[in-house]
């Protein structure tokens, strides 16, 4: 609405101007040209004043435009920017002024701090090295000095009893085997001579006493047998080391409590008292439902067949229990 405002006032000074204008234009235009003088362009004049009259008109009503308030924001910035600059400038120009006040060569350097040349380095060095070598030469004299003369680990008598002991050794050891496999060779030839009077196995095929309660490991499942680590368990708890330590000596004497206890077979226990249960009431079926509310209806207490019923009840109630019946003995 403003915008449209601001349009319409600037079509009236639009047009106001343009009727103020209209009075030298008719003036003009009635008074003609002078003869050789050059024509004036009437319409790019009046286009000129009007376009000055309508801005004047629209800064007055709407303020300045995005154009104008660019280039004043864009003018305060370069102001700004130029306070930064300058600030810059002038302190690298004191930075600069610092630098060339100080001194630009290094001050001669004193005798006593001048280093030693390749000559007296070499002949300092060729000092050291002589002395270090006249120092090694020496310990490594010391060295094999003590070395030439230290006592030998082991003597000659000492290495010769030694070889002595080794070679007796292997005369007991060569002894002991001969001595063994003469008691071999002697246990075969007796084993043979055993064999020789031995019956034969067609003429006694019964098997020796000491061997028919032996069972047939054959014919026992391996499911039965003893396991490895059952076997090796057996045989450590029978070593004397395990017998004579701590815990060998607790095992033993938790055994022997064992055995010295009462057994449970004869230990006298209190009957155990059962409590009586109680049967719940019996469930009927659907049909015994049925039939027990017919059986007590009238007309079925007054027939012939509920007096049969009576007399077979009170027949089966009258006659003895089973459990008190007293039979012959079974041969």
């Amino acid at each position: 609405a403003e915008m449209a405002a601001t349009g319409d006032s600037a079509d009236a000074a639009g047009a106001d101007g343009l009727a103020q204008t209209a009075s030298p234009m008719a003036q003009v235009a009635s008074s003609g040209c002078a003869p050789g003088a050059e024509p004036v362009d009437f319409k790019a004049h009046h286009k000129v004043q009007i376009n000055s009259r309508i801005k004047s008109v629209l800064s007055e009503c709407t303020g300045p435009s995005f154009k104008d308030r660019a280039n004043a924001a864009s003018k305060e910035y370069r102001k700004r920017t130029k306070l930064v600059e300058d600030h810059q400038k002038r302190l690298i120009e004191e930075a600069l002024a610092r630098a060339k006040a100080k001194p630009t060569n290094s001050p001669f350097r004193d005798k006593s701090l001048t280093p030693a040349t390749t000559e007296e380095r070499y002949r300092v060095n060729s000092e050291l090295r002589k002395q270090k070598e006249r120092a090694f030469a020496q310990e490594a004299a010391e060295t094999k000095q003590r070395l030439d003369t230290r006592k030998p680990i082991f003597d000659l008598s000492e290495v010769e009893a030694a070889f002595k002991e080794c070679k007796r050794r292997q005369v007991a050891h060569r002894k002991e085997l001969r001595e063994d496999e003469e008691r071999q060779w002697e246990h075969i030839r007796h084993l043979q001579q055993k064999v020789i009077d031995r019956p034969l196995l067609v003429e006694n095929y019964h098997r020796p006493e000491h061997m028919r309660s032996l069972p047939e490991l054959r014919l026992i499942p391996n499911h039965s047998k003893e396991t490895v680590m059952e076997t090796q368990i057996l045989n450590g708890v029978e070593h004397k080391d395990f017998l004579e330590s701590a815990w060998g000596k607790e095992v033993e004497s938790i055994r022997e409590r064992q055995n010295s206890r009462t057994p449970l077979s004869k230990i006298a226990y209190p009957p155990k008292v059962f409590p009586p249960k109680a049967l719940g009431p019996r469930a009927l079926m659907p049909i015994e439902v049925q039939m027990h509310a017919v059986t007590h209806q009238a007309w079925f207490q007054k027939s012939d067949w509920a007096e049969k019923v009576r007399e077979i009840r009170q027949r089966m109630d009258d006659r003895p229990k089973l459990h008190e019946i007293s039979y012959p003995p079974k041969h």
